[in-house]
């Protein structure tokens, strides 16, 4: 099995390269080191081990590796190297047992570069695992008007209080907006309990939009972002008790949602629900909206149902 396996990996790695040559692009991992020459001059962050979505691994952080592995990490060196053997040991060690051992990688712009592990990752991809833990060293862009790195900034801001990595935007003011709709005033420290809640409700959200017919429409963490604008952070799970805001995912913001107003508005003008025009403004159109759709019905059907 595991033996067929490198090869099915292999020739998807050839298909790829083969593809980005025909497009005149690059064939192999990105490398940080190629694309940062003065890596070493930054700041670093220890995270330690974190938990992280295997979609926002992008590359290596030397150049060493980077030709044997093709930018969605599918092994390229032959059937028969030592490399395919390696490789195929591990697949058979995590059929059997699972990938426990954490990789070593640094984290730029919440995108991650592995250091240690790369087979690991081209494993765990192929056999379509989507989250792995890895020993993660954070390096600190200087600060600067790149709108990358201004968001990259609001993004830490949003980190430091949720320890949420996996929710990506873009622009200005997203992450900010995101936090205030979440926590409201309560900047509390997320324990695991509630990072590992709101996760696998984010992951049920993110299903449900990609099986609906307005996907595509917005990113999946947009659409995110408007239904906590319409129907508050305390009725984004299905669970009984904490769609009725009787845990600890019940954020300090729901108060002002009953109320009709919408924290983080005014963070960004226009907003997302704004600019597609279809957003609750008083406190009885977003209570006529939820006697409609009960708040244990699935989000994305919520989603489906007030978006035109």
């Amino acid at each position: 099995m595991a033996d067929i396996s490198y090869q099915q990996a292999h020739k998807l790695g050839m298909r790829e390269i083969k593809a980005r040559a025909s497009r005149h692009e690059d064939l192999y991992l990105p490398s940080l080191e190629e694309l940062l020459p003065h890596l070493d001059s930054l700041n670093e962050e220890d995270l330690g081990s974190i938990r992280i979505d295997i979609d926002q691994i992008v590359g290596t952080r030397s150049t060493a590796r980077r030709e044997a592995f093709s930018p969605s990490f599918y092994p390229l060196l032959d059937d028969g190297s030592e490399f395919a053997a390696k490789w195929t040991a591990l697949a058979k060690s995590h059929l059997k047992e699972g990938i426990q051992d954490p990789i070593v990688a640094v984290e730029y712009l919440n995108r991650f570069y592995v250091v240690e592990g790369h087979k690991r990752v081209s494993v765990l991809r192929f056999f379509g695992a989507t989250t792995m833990r890895a020993e993660v060293k954070r390096l600190l862009p200087p600060k600067s008007d790149d709108p990358e790195i201004a968001v990259y900034y609001e993004f830490l801001q949003f980190y430091k209080v949720t320890r949420i990595n996996n929710l990506r935007f873009n622009r200005l003011g997203a992450y900010p907006t995101m936090l205030k709709l979440l926590c409201g005033d309560d900047l509390t420290v997320w324990d695991e309990d509630r990072r590992r809640g709101f996760y696998s409700d984010v992951l049920r959200f993110r299903k449900a939009y990609a099986g609906s017919s307005l996907s595509g429409t917005l990113t999946q963490d947009e659409a995110l972002m408007r239904y906590l604008e319409i129907f508050g952070a305390e009725n984004l799970s299905s669970h009984p008790g904490r769609a009725e805001g009787g845990s600890e995912h019940h954020c300090a913001g729901a108060e002002k949602r009953e109320q009709g107003e919408r924290p983080g508005s005014g963070d960004r003008p226009g907003g997302v629900a704004a600019a597609r025009n279809h957003q609750p403004h008083c406190a009885s159109e977003r209570e006529n909206a939820q006697n409609r759709f009960p708040a244990r019905q699935g989000p994305g059907e919520l989603l489906l149902d007030l978006c035109p």
